[in-house]
């Protein structure tokens, strides 16, 4: 149990002081670096001689990862347009050839009418190094574009901190399995294994993270979203007197019904009206009787 907690501590601070390192060569501020190991970078600034012989030394080379500080920039490419077209399956077809030239794909493709106009909204993926030409293409057959904006987005800093906080975790879970390989008792490795199943969770998620970043690296997205206006035509008709007189006369029947379904709802005060003439009826009449 002793062998347990001077590992488990001797462990955090390795993670910590190769998180330290990272920072060093690279440059980055500390808050972006080691994130998930700032709460134990406090606990010792080295890891004790005496613990050397269960963990072994960092490897400082293997936790950072050699990079040129201006060479192979990790950017995201991100572009947007808009326009109209006269010709609506013409510009499908056009946008269609210039994507399979470009060796793109289509991710996302719907369309919706309002007011008259017809929306077509296009998602596409292509590769990184064909955006700009796929983008050229594309507007070089537009007559007017309604708007055109491109954003491109430097993640080299991110890209670098998540590999190199992989790389760290990965040791630190090696050095966990080599402990559980030497645990005396269930309790330890009970415990080793949790602490694994820790670690190997977090390595996903970094992982899953670093994967989706680099999609976004290599395919660039373009939305674009090109409309067709429809206009509405009205036939011109004569006044159509037998027409308007038979719809008058629908229209008047609709109101007589109306009416009658109108005082259907005020029933209540109708039987009430009845009953209070009946009443007075029978008073008047009585009255007369007496005075005979």
């Amino acid at each position: 149990m002793r062998h347990l907690t001077k590992f488990l501590l001797v462990a955090a601070v390795s993670a910590a002081w190769a998180c330290g390192a990272i920072n060093n060569e690279l440059d980055l501020a500390p808050s972006n670096a080691g994130h998930d190991d700032m709460s134990s970078s406090s606990i010792l600034d080295s890891p004790p001689a005496e613990f050397e012989s269960i963990v072994g030394p960092v490897d400082e080379t293997r936790a950072t990862p050699v990079t040129e500080p201006s060479a192979d920039r990790k950017i995201i490419k991100e572009g947007d347009i808009r326009f109209r077209s006269d010709d609506v399956r013409k510009t499908r077809a056009t946008i269609d050839r210039a994507v399979a030239e470009c060796s793109g794909y289509i991710s996302n493709d719907n369309h919706g009418e309002e007011n008259g106009r017809t929306d077509y909204h296009l998602t596409i993926r292509v590769p990184a190094e064909n955006f700009d030409l796929l983008l050229d293409r594309i507007c070089s057959t537009v007559d007017k574009l309604d708007g055109k904006s491109v954003n491109a987005r430097d993640v080299t800093e991110e890209y670098i901190d998540l590999e190199a906080r992989i790389i760290t975790k990965k040791e630190l879970e090696e050095r966990f399995i080599e402990l559980l390989r030497r645990s005396g008792s269930m309790e330890e490795a009970l415990k080793v294994e949790r602490e694994i199943g820790d670690l190997r969770t977090e390595i996903e998620s970094l992982e899953g993270r670093l994967n989706y970043m680099e999609s976004r690296i290599a395919y660039s997205t373009l939305a674009i979203t090109y409309y067709n206006r429809v206009e509405v035509k009205t036939e011109k008709t004569g006044f159509g007197f037998g027409g308007k007189f038979f719809d008058a006369l629908s229209s008047g029947w609709h109101v007589l019904l109306w009416i009658v379904i109108g005082m259907a709802h005020l029933w209540p005060f109708v039987l009430l009206g009845v009953a209070l003439a009946l009443a007075l009826w029978y008073i008047i009449r009585r009255n007369r009787r007496r005075k005979q």
